[in-house]
């Protein structure tokens, strides 16, 4: 863009249009392989700065169990105990039903 005078003297803009080299059109393989690197580096650099990203660092979470057994006990139990209480359902599941239908007829 370019200030100049015109015909009557009044200052104005002229737009200049520039036609992009040769060279510059048609990228080599070489030069495409290095665009490519470009982006992939900005778009890393991008990444990196990400708020979603920031947090406190050396923090840990808090583990549940002290040990991998006491861990491994937990889950039997909470196994075990599942298992009764399917089991206490079949076995009182026929006495119950038996019982609703007395009532009903």
């Amino acid at each position: 863009m370019n200030l100049v005078l015109s015909d009557d003297g009044k200052p104005k803009f002229q737009i200049e249009e520039v036609e992009p080299s040769k060279k510059g059109r048609y990228l080599t393989k070489k030069r495409l392989k290095l665009q490519r690197k470009r982006v992939k580096k900005k778009r890393k650099e991008a990444n990196k700065n990400d708020p979603r990203r920031i947090r406190p660092k050396g923090k840990k979470t808090k583990q549940k169990f002290p040990t991998a057994e006491a861990r491994l006990k937990y889950k039997i139990e909470k196994v075990a105990h599942s298992h009764v209480m399917c089991l206490c359902l079949v076995c009182l599941a026929p006495v119950l039903l038996n019982h609703s239908f007395m009532h009903i007829s």
